[in-house]
């Protein structure tokens, strides 16, 4: 059976103490791992979730400034979820995480 994964995603920046730059989430049970859509753009398939079950996606890579995030999970039996809505965030400019909530 197909997850429907409805995301209605929260930005909240919280402070980093390593200084890199973080796209997280709360935990998603249903979920074994992930793909992440950054400005309209897949940058990466079945990623797996960390061991609480979150999303934690590095975004050193990324200019600082506006960018649009969604995100789509995979159940246990390997079904993908609907995309979330598109959120979009502005990435600081120094330490700190972009963090999606998820209902």
């Amino acid at each position: 059976m197909k997850v429907l994964f409805l995301a209605g995603l929260m930005i909240i920046f919280l402070a980093s103490v390593s200084g890199a730059v973080d796209l997280i989430s709360d935990p998603c049970i249903d979920c074994v791992s992930y793909d992440l859509e950054v400005n309209g753009v897949v940058v990466e398939n079945k990623l797996p979730l960390e061991a609480d079950k979150s999303i934690k996606y590095n975004l050193d890579g990324f200019a600082s400034g506006n960018h649009t995030f969604k995100a789509r999970c995979y159940s246990t039996d390997n079904w993908p979820s609907e995309w979330s809505a598109p959120y979009g965030a502005t990435k600081p400019t120094g330490p700190g995480n972009v963090r999606i909530q998820f209902p």
